[in-house]
This record gives structure tokens, C-alpha cells and sequence, in this order.
């Protein structure tokens, strides 16, 4: 019984070894040998975007955050990354005449944590943000 028991989790931790980090990581690294990004119409587009970022906030010299110029297949993201909002809060408090703090502090307040604390990334709610923003820029 003992010996089964034994043999039961060593299997068990070298299945989860194998198909939770092992294959990951060598699918992954294929894909990025065949599939690197390559594609100039996408790679142009990224351009515009940290071109237009920079047209409008031309003292901000922060490191722009890659959701900031890259975009899901449908364009339309709900939530921004904490580094996103937190790129764009000085241009924000400046537009709309509030100070920076109080627009971080609304930033604070839409971002969401991992679910469970365990799943996903932080994130922030941009609806939600911009709704809390022109109630206080009312």
C-alpha cells in the first residue's frame, strides 16, 4: 500500500513537471523560433501608436508600457496594466486639471487584483476610471 502510495506521487510530480513547465516551455520556444513577430504592417503600427504617445505627452520619457501600443483582436480592451494607467496619469491630471495624486488615487481605487489572488495579472478598470474622473472633474 505504502509503495503504491509512493509510486502514485512520484508520478504525480513528474507529470506535473513535464506537462506543467517542461512542454510549456518548449512549445513556447519553438514559437518563438517560427513565429517571431516579422510582420512590418504590425510592427509599423506600434511606431504610430509610441509616436502619438509622444506627440501628446512629450515630457513623459517613461518607458511606455507594451499594452499601450499593442492591441487584443478586437481592439477593445476593458482593462488597462497598473503600468499603462500609471504611464498616462500626469498627461490625465494635467487634461483635466486635477492634481497627479488625486488621479493616482482614483487609479488605486479601479485596479483590480489577481483573481483569487492567484489568477491573472493586476488590471485596471478603465470604464470604471474614467466614470470616477468626470465625477470629479464635474
Amino acid at each position: 500500500m505504502i509503495k503504491l502510495l509512493r509510486q502514485s506521487l512520484m508520478m504525480l510530480v513528474l507529470m506535473t513537471a513535464v506537462t506543467g513547465v517542461v512542454y510549456p516551455l518548449l512549445v513556447t520556444g519553438i514559437a518563438q523560433l517560427l513565429f517571431a513577430t516579422t510582420n512590418p504592417a504590425q510592427i509599423d503600427g506600434v511606431k504610430q501608436h509610441v509616436d502619438a504617445l509622444h506627440a501628446v505627452d512629450p515630457q513623459n520619457h517613461a518607458p511606455i508600457p507594451a499594452d499601450l501600443v499593442t492591441a487584443s483582436a478586437s481592439g477593445l480592451d476593458p482593462q488597462i496594466s497598473p503600468a499603462a494607467a500609471q504611464y498616462q496619469v500626469a498627461r490625465v491630471a494635467r487634461v483635466r486639471h486635477l492634481d497627479a495624486a488625486q488621479v493616482q488615487t482614483l487609479v488605486d481605487q479601479a485596479t483590480e487584483g489577481r483573481l483569487l489572488g492567484l489568477l491573472g495579472e493586476p488590471r485596471v478598470n478603465v470604464l470604471e476610471l474614467n466614470l470616477m474622473l468626470d465625477k470629479r472633474w464635474q
